[in-house]
């Protein structure tokens, strides 16, 4: 949940990763180029972006009104299974 308790993100197996408004539960924004399969996503402290964790080692950061990578930290290729920050 958003820091400000108004959005959700989700991440499955099928849907990717997802961001969903809490009042009428619309779609926001579904970020196409996050890491496919459940992974773990976390909102930013701002609620502005939401980071990613990936099979691949990679922590992604999106923002959630373009929907766009705006940030990525590659690890040594060791699986993400879940984000703090």
């Amino acid at each position: 949940v958003s820091p400000d308790d108004r959005r959700l993100v989700t991440s499955s197996q099928r849907g990717g990763v997802r961001v969903f408004d809490l009042g009428d539960g619309a779609l926001v924004r579904r970020l196409d180029h996050a890491p496919p399969g459940g992974v773990p996503a976390i909102f930013s402290s701002d609620g502005r972006e939401v980071v990613t964790g990936g099979e691949d080692g990679v922590v992604r950061r999106f923002a959630i009104d373009t929907g766009i990578e705006v940030g990525a930290i590659e690890g040594d290729g060791t699986p993400i299974g879940c984000l703090a920050l």
